[in-house]
């Protein structure tokens, strides 16, 4: 486990899954544009979570560890 928030894929990505459904709920176009960007950018923050995650587990033990979104 990710010992900082920042660290963990997975709040990345639920934070991404939580930005789409208010952005399907959102009745302003321009709002709804706004929060699938910045929905996508909560994914790439996961991304780049999930490949600090893989590097350290690459220096830790002769083992990847292949994280993938959900």
């Amino acid at each position: 486990m990710p010992a900082h928030t920042y660290d963990d894929p997975k709040h990345w990505y639920d934070r991404a899954a939580e930005m789409r459904a208010l952005a399907d709920e959102a009745a302003n176009v321009e709002a709804r544009r706004t929060m699938f960007k910045l929905a996508d950018e909560y994914d790439r923050l996961g991304d780049r979570a999930a490949d600090r995650l893989v590097q350290h587990a690459k220096q830790s033990t002769p083992t990847s560890v292949g994280l993938a979104r959900p």
